[in-house]
This record gives structure tokens, C-alpha cells and sequence, in this order.
């Protein structure tokens, strides 16, 4: 039996074609088709409905979160998914401050810092975001002496 060539099917084999030649995805998680194949792909996976896209970048967040073994690990996986545009920053966000019951300022100050480390590889940044979840901790912590053990096992990781 003689198989189609890639050129030929209307959608783009992920094995055989890149991607980015066929979809563009912007900084807002909005998908662009560059190519007939890359229009087709956006439809039927429904790419460009809103609440589709809303829905799995929530479930991919919620899902890194019930994977991390502490909220230093969630927030580095949050934003390593945040800048690989695998889920939204208000997602992270959203899932930070669900899961671990942080304010939004705290949670925004230590994702903006974590997203700076992974974007930039700057450890400066890593630091800053270490040091606001040990305040973090520390303000919301009834217990002091497990604050420092928390802080002890998370500077030893």
C-alpha cells in the first residue's frame, strides 16, 4: 500500500514536520495558522476558542502543582511551563494561590522572579525568588520551628 507523502495530508505530521512552520502561538497563547495544515490543526483541536485553551492551560497548571514536593518546586515548575507557553501566567498564578493559599502579591512577586531565573539563567533571580518564599513562610507560618525546618530542607535541595 502506498502512503500519502507528508505534502499531501492536510494536517502536519509532528514526526516528519516542525511545528513552528505550521503554528504560530504569540506571547498572549493566541494560535496563528501559517499554512493550510497549521489552520486545520487550530480548528479541530479548537485552538482558537478561548475557553478550550483556558481550560487545558488551568488543568496543566493544577496537574504541576499536585506533582510538586514543595512550593519552591511548584513555583520552579510553574514558571519553567509558564515560559515554555505550556500554561498561561494567570493560570500559575491561580493555581499558586489555590494550592498553597498565598495572596496574590506574594505569588506574583516570587512566579515574576522564578520566570526571570528560567528565562535568563541569572541565579540572582533564583535567590530572590528562594528568599520570598522563606518571608512568605515565615509571616504565614504558626510555627516557627517548622518554618526552619522547611526553610533548612529547602536551602539543602
Amino acid at each position: 500500500m502506498d502512503y500519502p507523502d507528508y505534502s499531501e495530508i492536510l494536517w502536519y505530521h509532528p514526526h516528519g514536520e516542525n511545528y513552528d512552520a505550521h503554528i504560530e502561538i504569540s506571547q498572549e497563547h493566541l494560535f496563528t495558522g501559517i499554512t493550510d495544515k497549521g489552520d486545520t490543526v487550530i480548528r479541530v483541536c479548537k485552538l482558537d476558542q478561548a475557553e478550550t485553551l483556558t481550560t487545558r492551560f488551568t488543568e496543566r497548571a493544577e496537574v504541576r502543582i499536585s506533582q510538586a514536593t514543595n512550593l519552591n518546586s511548584a513555583l520552579s515548575q510553574l514558571a519553567l511551563d509558564v515560559v515554555g507557553m505550556i500554561c498561561g501566567r494567570q493560570d500559575a498564578l491561580d493555581a499558586l494561590k489555590n494550592s498553597f493559599h498565598i495572596d496574590n502579591d506574594s505569588a506574583e512577586l516570587m512566579l515574576t522572579e522564578q520566570i526571570a531565573y528560567h528565562a535568563t539563567d541569572n541565579i540572582e533571580h533564583l535567590l530572590k525568588s528562594r528568599q520570598l518564599t522563606a518571608n512568605f513562610l515565615e509571616r504565614n507560618a504558626l510555627d516557627g520551628n517548622a518554618v526552619a525546618a522547611i526553610i533548612e530542607r529547602e536551602t539543602n535541595q
